[in-house]
Formats: C-alpha cells, sequence, structure tokens
C-alpha cells in the first residue's frame, strides 16, 4: 500500500501523545472503496467539506484538481464547492 506521507493528517487519522496512528484501518477500509474524482483510483479518502458532495481525492489529485484546502483543521473543499467554506489565513500553508 502506497501512502502520501501527509495524508493520515487529512484522512482522518490522529496520532495519540505516545505517537500511535490511530483509524488508520478504517481510513484504509473506506479508501479501498472511494474513487478519486481526479484519477478515477481508488484510495480518496479526502471528501469534500460539504458532505453531501460526492466527491473523493488523493492528497495530491486534491491540489491538481484545484481543491481549497483548510490547513488549519485538515479539511479541504472541492473547486465546485470552495465558494461555500472561505479560507481564513491559518488555513494557508
Amino acid at each position: 500500500m502506497l501512502l502520501h506521507p501527509m495524508t493520515p493528517n487529512w484522512a482522518q487519522v490522529y496520532q495519540t501523545e505516545q505517537g500511535t496512528l490511530r483509524k488508520v484501518l478504517a481510513a484504509v477500509r473506506r479508501g479501498r472503496q472511494m474513487h478519486c474524482s481526479h484519477c478515477g483510483k481508488r484510495g480518496a479518502t479526502l471528501g469534500c467539506l460539504l458532505e453531501r458532495c460526492p466527491c473523493s481525492f488523493h492528497l495530491p489529485c486534491a491540489g491538481k484538481a484545484g481543491c481549497t484546502f483548510h490547513c488549519s483543521s485538515y479539511t479541504l473543499a472541492c473547486k465546485e464547492h470552495a465558494r461555500l467554506f472561505p479560507q481564513k489565513p491559518e488555513d494557508v500553508g
């Protein structure tokens, strides 16, 4: 399994104080079923902030697809819904 180094932060995976990653298996299982809205391949665990939006992305593909990143909360909005979620200064990074 290939994993972009920053994907755990963006895929609802978190790190405990002891340095252990949690919710990794849930993210992997979810990713096996989801196709990237940009490249069409499986493993896309990053979804749009708009809950009813069906778009999912791999982290590198999200940038290529014009998604807006909200770095302070590790969330993103797809290009179509970005206007609904304006970036704050702390989101640009």
